[in-house]
């Protein structure tokens, strides 16, 4: 696949079959190379972000959906049950909270604004997610005596897993695919 960068972004050919028709059902641009098409950067087509980074920012929102339900319970069927999430208990869990959100928010950035470009950002995210990991899962196995687990607690370790495994996926994946297109 050739990439020129004719000013004002890269140009790609497009196939034949899809120049005949242009976009729209309007005649294709065509220039003395054949037709082209214009993309923000050069092999990312319009910008938008793969499978596993969409169940990545999925997983993200999970866990901070995850984080205020209800984690710890406690009582008695004679004075009741009583409930909190883990921000009650551990104040610390906002830093997961804030590593989902940042995890989300470049997912978002990368996926939809063309111009944004973050070094290494599959293994920033990579490394979000496993410290929010680390987070949800220490605080769930840093249960008091007394307490028993409840709803909130599995979602985020579930959510916490699912991201970081394929963050992980996707950044290996990745860097396959940077070594196959510079050979």
């Amino acid at each position: 696949m050739t990439i020129e960068d004719r000013g004002g972004g890269y140009w790609v050919p497009i196939s034949p079959s899809r120049a005949a028709a242009g976009p729209a059902g309007r005649p294709a641009a065509r220039d003395d190379a054949g037709a082209w098409r214009h993309t923000a950067r050069p092999g990312r087509g319009t910008g938008r972000l793969g499978p596993g980074d969409l169940f990545v920012g999925g997983a993200c929102v999970a866990l901070m959906v995850g984080i205020f339900l209800p984690w710890f319970e406690f009582g008695s069927a004679d004075t009741g049950y009583y409930s909190f999430d883990s921000t009650a208990l551990r104040s610390w869990m906002y830093l997961a909270f804030f590593a989902a959100l940042a995890v989300v928010a470049v997912l978002v950035l990368e996926g939809a604004v063309a111009w944004f470009r973050l070094p290494l950002w599959r293994w920033l995210v990579l490394t979000a997610c496993a410290g929010s990991l680390l987070l949800t899962a220490v605080c769930f196995a840093n249960k008091a005596v007394g307490l028993s687990w409840d709803v909130g607690a599995y979602v985020s370790l579930v959510a916490a897993v699912a991201a970081t495994s394929s963050a992980a996926v996707s950044a290996t994946v990745g860097a396959v695919r940077r070594r196959r297109f510079r050979r």
